[in-house]
């Protein structure tokens, strides 16, 4: 098959990745800000986040799967945006402090949309490092117009109303989900490609499973510390509110010009070698901020951070996939999983904490070099796994079923 035919269908998906990385953009700010307007304590702010992270995971771990073992991606985005309108709708009215929780709940099943859109595109054509370097590259780009486009109803709201509300365009892009779940393509994988793609790693494989599963959950209760409480420290030391999406689209526009040079590294010094250095690098960005070294410090540990958050959300679906013999699309799926119930650490953790001070940050620190001691513990065995993975032909020549524009 031509490379045209192997790629046909593969639009729409990668348009539902742009879609929920502007909403993760918009939400980043929006979502911590939006929790202390309505009047939100510390507690009450992690509280929501525990169980947001908590459901998530159930979520992907049991709805998730049967969508990606069904080939129904269309459901689980459909899903997951329908709950999620109603979540964000909750927060967005003037509902009673428990609404707060049941929006938790709902908003976990817009969890599912990612991990759709990007099994969707997991069609055999490209490698599993090709295909995740095509949709961090895709994710950056909306993250980075979700973040503008909340600094933007930021200012809307001050100059023309509350019709603007950031809120409000999060509710929009649910819309646009929803709207685009019922065009996507209906790809399924192959009976035989499915036993060929997917085998049971051997008895001795598990703890390098344990193992990488818990850096990651590390690495992401680190990038969830900054993603609930960066935005929280901005707000206590004075900085504008329209002026903190600034921080986040700083290290996203760096991502973007770094994923390249990560790929490369990847693919000279090996998958587990690089994640250890990403580590480090998320270790000292954390540090800059945990020392309080004032805005210029504050600037420079955002760079470092796009070292980090690109290799970290790359790197690890590709590991994941990698260690349970699964590929990319099994690996989105415990990514995301592991990705929700980590992200319970990094809010949680900080509470020893009082306040929002730069103390927090040090936590961070810890996170990170832990996930570099997991990651080192097994570099032996991970290493050589990687780059047979990484040697290994497309999987659409195996058989694999792939989305075509008829399908969709």
């Amino acid at each position: 098959m031509s490379t045209l035919g192997r790629t046909a269908g593969l639009g729409r998906p990668v348009l539902g990745v742009f879609i929920a990385a502007a909403f993760a953009g918009l939400y980043t700010v929006v979502l911590p800000l939006l929790l202390n307007e309505r009047g939100a304590d510390k507690p009450v702010i992690v509280a929501f986040y525990v169980l947001f992270g908590t459901v998530s995971m159930a979520v992907n771990l049991v709805v998730g799967r049967w969508c990606r073992e069904t080939g129904r991606h269309r459901t689980g985005s459909a899903l997951g945006a329908a709950l999620g309108l109603v979540g964000m709708g909750l927060l967005a009215a003037p509902t009673p402090d428990w609404a707060v929780h049941v929006a938790a709940v709902c908003g976990a099943f817009g969890s599912l949309i990612y991990p759709s859109f990007v099994a969707l595109l997991d069609n055999g054509t490209l490698s599993g490092a090709r295909v995740m370097s095509l949709v961090r590259t895709v994710f950056v780009v909306g993250y980075v117009a979700g973040l503008g486009l909340a600094s933007a109803m930021f200012l809307a709201e001050e100059t023309v109303g509350p019709l603007f509300r950031p809120i409000h365009a999060g509710l929009a892009l649910y819309v646009c989900v929803l709207l685009l779940s019922a065009v996507l393509p209906a790809a399924r994988r192959s009976g035989k490609s499915e036993k060929a793609g997917e085998a049971e790693p051997g008895r001795r494989a598990w703890w390098l499973v344990a193992l990488a599963v818990a850096a990651i959950f590390l690495l992401r209760g680190a990038d969830n510390l900054r993603q609930v409480y960066l935005p929280l420290y901005a707000l206590h030391k004075g900085m504008a509110e329209s002026v903190i999406p600034g921080l986040f689209a700083l290290t996203a526009v760096v991502e973007i010009l770094v994923l390249v040079p990560l790929a490369a590294a990847t693919e000279k010094f090996g998958s587990v070698r690089t994640l250890v250095a990403v580590c480090l690098v998320g270790t000292l960005s954390f540090l800059l901020v945990a020392v309080d070294t004032g805005n210029a410090g504050l600037l420079v540990a955002q760079v470092l951070y796009a070292v980090f958050t690109a290799g970290f959300q790359s790197i690890a679906v590709v590991l994941l996939g990698q260690v349970m013999r699964s590929g990319v699309s099994g690996g989105i799926g415990l990514f995301v999983a592991i990705f929700q119930l980590g992200a319970v650490v990094g809010v949680a953790v900080p509470l020893v904490v009082p306040g929002y001070s730069a103390a927090i940050f040090w936590i961070g620190c810890g996170l990170c070099l832990l996930a570099a001691t997991a990651v080192l513990t097994v570099s032996g065995e991970l290493e050589p796994r990687a780059q047979e993975e990484s040697a290994a032909p497309p999987r659409g020549t195996a058989g694999q079923a792939v989305p075509t524009e008829e399908q969709g």
